[in-house]
């Protein structure tokens, strides 16, 4: 079925556990995608994020303190979702970044230091409460978590292409088909696409931002390999159906010059096959059972891709809107 299948291309052309050290660069990344999407939802509600003088207070503790102190991992596995080690390496990365960018890298004996910036930015990411309980957890004022998060998140923003990117060389990219062959025997795969649907607060302007599932949200399509490690996104508002997303990014626009000859991505029905992009076959009552083998095998490798998303969502839950 599959031999079947590339002749129609011309001949042409996870489990992912962010927890572990190996995969730290990773958490980087998905990090990158979670805050691109954060901003859409920031940047849709135009309203001030200014609260009146009167209600701006703040009951200091010294939780932060007392995590920093402790060696284990419970307060960082809870409230930022990852494990201390991961985020050292985060923090040490993004430090490094910052200095080569030029960005301003606060002192260490400031206030709220790089790691604390860093730890309020995973926290809001991580938990659903917004800024004011970030706020709470750190003992600090709304306006302060507001300041230090946008800092850090501009900062992700600028270095985020060197973590999320297609493969640089052609063993790279036979790495990711090798590994795509050996889930289920699926060749020539340099990636599994996919979009998905973020929830987000209604817009001021909210024309074309409401999904076919009736709710505005943010359209995003990803590229992952076989780990479920993201390599490419595109975000275009919740009206933005996946095939039209597809012809509206970069990929979609570029993607003879990107993907190796003889390799392929694939995706769901939502997409238009293509000798560069493999979709299932049509389903009916009656249909060649080599067509349901390859329509099996298209979909358990695609999976890849769908638990990516999962995965993405479970970890950032700001991602799961309001």
């Amino acid at each position: 079925a599959i031999v079947r299948r590339k002749k129609i291309r011309g001949g042409k052309l996870f489990r992912m556990d962010l927890s572990s050290d190996d995969d730290d660069v990773l958490a980087i990344a998905v990090m990158a995608i979670s805050v691109c999407a954060a901003g859409g939802i920031l940047g849709a509600d135009r309203r001030s994020c200014r609260t009146a003088p009167q209600n701006v207070f703040a009951i200091r503790n010294n939780v932060w303190e007392g995590a920093e102190a402790c060696a284990d991992d419970g307060w960082y596995r809870k409230n930022l979702r990852l494990r201390r080690t991961t985020f050292n390496q985060i923090v040490d990365f993004l430090t490094k970044e910052a200095a080569l960018s030029g960005h301003r890298i606060p002192a260490e004996n400031a206030f709220a230091d790089m790691r604390m910036r860093v730890a309020m930015t995973l926290a809001y990411l991580a938990q659903e409460g917004g800024f004011q309980a970030t706020a709470a957890l750190f003992g600090v004022a709304k306006s302060t978590v507001i300041k230090n998060v946008h800092e850090v998140l501009n900062t992700i923003l600028l270095i985020g292409h060197k973590v999320i990117c297609f493969p640089k060389s052609e063993s790279d990219w036979q790495n990711i088909a090798s590994k795509f062959e050996e889930c289920c025997g699926f060749p020539d795969t340099g990636g599994a696409i996919d979009g998905s649907l973020f929830r987000i607060e209604r817009p001021f302007e909210f024309d074309g931002w409401y999904c076919r599932k009736g709710f505005p949200a943010i359209n995003m399509q990803a590229t992952v390999d076989s780990q479920g490690r993201f390599m490419e996104y595109s975000l275009r508002p919740g009206a933005c159906s996946d095939k039209n997303l597809w012809k509206m990014s970069s990929l979609g626009r570029q993607i003879m010059t990107i993907v190796p000859n003889m390799m392929h991505l694939i995706g769901d029905a939502g997409y238009t096959l293509a000798t560069y992009l493999l979709t299932p076959y049509e389903i009916f009552d009656g249909m060649p059972k080599d067509e349901r083998t390859y329509n099996y095998l298209h979909s358990r490798t695609r999976i890849a891709v769908e638990i990516a998303f999962g995965m993405l969502k479970g970890r950032w839950r700001i991602l799961k809107g309001r």
